[in-house]
């Protein structure tokens, strides 16, 4: 079973030591300061700064994360951007409750906002960018030293389209050529950041486009319906439309990625196989298309 691609966020109070001379040396008191931490690993397909090839990687220095501190009881929301290698202590952070509890919840990249609980993620523009991480919030002890697990998911989604030739008649440097639009996309992610949740799309339709015999799509979570597939081979096109062929599916999922793999030959283009990797896991189709 293929894992859900995220990563983990640990949040740490380690205690500044007081020290102190006596005799005739002056008494330097330093108060306890608990610091807010962030030790993080980020597993493989996760978007972040630094990726290898398997896309596992690591924040540095300078990386920043936005963290929310909420209080269902008293309603209230203050977030802060984390800065990696910069120190953090709770007594500078922005809490608004007087609740001994809160709910700690981040995001990757950082955001700016005034109503975390229906963010509004657009997509249209960010191109390879698109991607956004959010975690599902733990409950906290103001000041605890104990250390703060965040899982972080992708709240959008992946569709992934892969090519290959099961003709002479096609080579690969034709494959590269290949053009693949995804029309009538809703452009518009609404994400409850304070739960980690994606809600709905909306927004504008979009056509997005991309090249190549492995071509992917970084989508907000809709419904199949409306969405299509143009694949252009030199001056051939055909027009696969989601709703009508993939019938087990009805929605593409938030944090999952859907993939189809597609062999091209002379007179037509079959679905020899899809793959559900990366993300999570959400089904199987195959289907033949005539071109």
């Amino acid at each position: 079973m293929n894992k859900l691609n995220l990563f983990k966020l640990f949040i740490s109070l380690p205690i500044v030591i007081m020290t102190g001379c006596n005799n005739n040396s002056d008494v330097l008191v330093e108060q306890q300061k608990p610091t807010f931490t962030l030790s993080e690993k980020i597993l493989a397909n996760s978007r972040a700064p630094q990726l290898n090839g398997n896309g596992a990687g690591k924040f540095t220095d300078g990386d920043q994360n936005t963290v929310f501190l909420h209080s269902p009881e008293e309603k209230t929301t203050s977030y802060f951007t984390y800065t990696y290698g910069q120190t953090h202590y709770w007594s500078s952070l922005p809490l608004n409750s007087k609740q001994t509890n809160i709910n700690v919840s981040a995001c990757y990249p950082t955001i700016e906002t005034n109503s975390p609980e229906d963010f509004q993620w657009d997509i249209t523009g960010k191109g390879e960018n698109a991607d956004l991480l959010f975690s599902k919030p733990v409950c906290i002890e103001k000041g605890t030293s104990t250390p703060i697990e965040q899982t972080f998911a992708h709240a959008l989604h992946k569709l992934r389209v892969n090519f290959k030739s099961g003709s002479q008649a096609i080579s690969e440097k034709q494959l590269e050529n290949l053009i693949v639009q995804c029309q009538n996309v809703r452009s518009v992610a609404h994400l409850n950041l304070l739960e980690g949740k994606a809600t709905k799309a909306s927004g504008k339709t979009l056509i997005l486009e991309s090249r190549g015999a492995v071509t992917e799509f970084i989508i907000p979570a809709q419904s199949v319906q409306g969405i299509k597939l143009s694949i252009r081979l030199d001056d051939r096109i055909q027009e696969y439309d989601l709703a009508q062929n993939i019938t087990d599916i009805t929605e593409l999922e938030s944090g999952k990625s859907f993939t189809l793999n597609i062999t091209v030959n002379e007179k037509e283009f079959t679905i020899s196989g899809q793959d559900i990797s990366g993300w999570e896991n959400q089904g199987e189709f195959n289907d033949s298309i005539i071109i």
